[in-house]
């Protein structure tokens, strides 16, 4: 894992303060991720050209914090536009608006949301409460998923593709069937 839960819990409550909620915070947040795990050429070249460095010598992700810290001091002589692109080139145009929350927090804005979660319990609570149900399974096997994806590249993809094509087929079949057929079909699967 990138980064912790506390961590991620306060990046995205500190997107939610600048207007950026839900699944846009959190598709915004995994782009970043998947940008600084495997990065395009470009977004390479961009990172040595202001010298921003994700990952340390050893391959351990240098933290949101210093990320935030690095974007901050490093790109803060560029003009609006000149970051906007910067940004957009390392992270994609779809987390653009959330690596510029990064950059205009800095480290010590990502240092304050990680501290006030922490102090208050709030992840804790986020992640009980948000994820104590079947949408929450889900959206854990969407992030193991992904995690595997980028952790053994594409070589996956296909077999995955084709269990995710299979489960879909088979949950609108089951969709389709009448609501008395449904509920049997529930009860035998879970005594199962």
């Amino acid at each position: 894992d990138l980064i912790s839960i506390d961590t991620t819990v306060a990046v995205l409550t500190m997107f939610a303060q600048a207007g950026i909620t839900g699944t846009m915070a959190g598709t915004g947040l995994r782009m970043m991720l998947i940008q600084m795990a495997k990065p395009t050429a470009a977004a390479s070249d961009a990172m040595k050209e202001y010298n921003i460095v994700a990952f340390d010598a050893q391959g351990k992700f240098v933290g949101m914090a210093s990320l935030a810290g690095q974007l901050h001091t490093q790109l803060g002589g560029l003009t609006q536009q000149e970051r906007e692109h910067t940004l957009a080139v390392m992270f994609g145009t779809r987390a653009l608006a959330d690596a510029n929350i990064l950059y205009s927090q800095g480290a010590d804005g990502v240092k304050k949301w990680t501290d006030t979660v922490n102090q208050q319990g709030f992840a804790e609570m986020q992640a009980s409460t948000k994820l104590n149900n079947l949408a929450g399974d889900m959206q854990i096997l969407g992030t193991s998923i992904n995690v595997a994806l980028i952790k053994e590249g594409s070589a996956g993809n296909g077999v995955l593709r084709d269990m995710a094509g299979f489960a879909i087929g088979a949950v609108n079949a089951v969709g389709d069937l009448p609501a008395p057929v449904q509920a049997g079909i529930l009860k035998i699967a879970a005594l199962g």
